[in-house]
């Protein structure tokens, strides 16, 4: 049995760009409202999970960016 390597990509391709194409000028809320409420819950926990795994991020860079400006103050301190 032989793959179609170049087939599939050239099949794959073509639903893309006709998925692309129907997305083109639809709104999120036009395609949020032909999902099912299951669906759209779904979405919007995942990108309230989102957006609470960057602010816990920013907040981890911030803190880590605090704790290097203290151990520079306290190693300056120490040189004095």
């Amino acid at each position: 049995m032989q793959i179609n390597i170049d087939g599939n990509y050239s099949r794959a391709a073509e639903v893309l760009q006709r998925g692309i194409n129907l997305i083109q000028g639809t709104t999120l809320d036009e395609i949020l409202d032909e999902l099912s409420q299951e669906t759209q819950a779904a979405i919007i926990k995942h990108m309230m999970d989102k957006a609470n795994d960057l602010l816990r991020e920013e907040e981890k860079e911030r803190e880590e960016a605090e704790r290097e400006r203290e151990q520079q103050f306290i190693g300056l301190a120490a040189n004095q």
